[in-house]
């Protein structure tokens, strides 16, 4: 991978990086909901089908994503890069991991919610063949505020591959 990109599956080993991550990642509640406490993500951490992906930019920790596969389908559970991260191919990166390790446990569709104000996010979404499906009224917490979400979806083989994936 470009640039010093390591991802690696996450253990509750990596709990304390994680936590860090998601508080740095999720800071601006308004596009990303609140982040997810240490608790949370060490409940999620510990369930079956949950696959967690943490990585790394010349050593350094600087995104994570997590998903829960069930029989043919799976969900976007969290994904987040660090702000100095963004911008970089980093959140792609990581969605196209988890995308290619579910295409290989036989998952068919993939579901997300994602902030209807977070237009970066929506965009990569979108770019890997997404699809909105729904919305979720209210999702997110912001503060004094709430935030409508979108569900998306994603039949993994109908994603077109741009031709540097094909080849890999």
């Amino acid at each position: 991978m470009a640039m010093g990109l390591q991802i690696i599956e996450a253990t509750m080993a990596h709990l304390p990086v994680l936590d860090v991550l998601q508080q740095q990642a999720f800071a601006d509640q308004q596009t990303s909901g609140p982040p997810w406490t240490e608790a949370a993500i060490a409940g999620m951490l510990g369930m079956p089908g949950v696959l967690t992906r943490l990585l790394h930019r010349d050593g350094q920790a600087c995104g994570m994503a997590m998903w829960r596969a069930v029989a043919d389908e799976a969900e976007l559970l969290t994904i987040g890069v660090l702000p100095n991260g963004r911008g970089q191919g980093m959140g792609r990166t990581l969605l196209l991991d988890g995308l290619e390790i579910l295409a290989g446990c036989a998952v068919e569709t993939v579901f997300l919610e994602v902030a209807v104000n977070n237009r970066t996010a929506i965009q990569l979404y979108e770019k890997q063949g997404f699809t909105t499906v729904g919305r979720r009224r209210n999702y997110y917490g912001a503060g004094a505020a709430t935030v409508d979400a979108h569900v998306m979806s994603l039949r993994i083989s109908e994603r077109k591959q741009s031709p540097a994936e094909q080849n890999r």
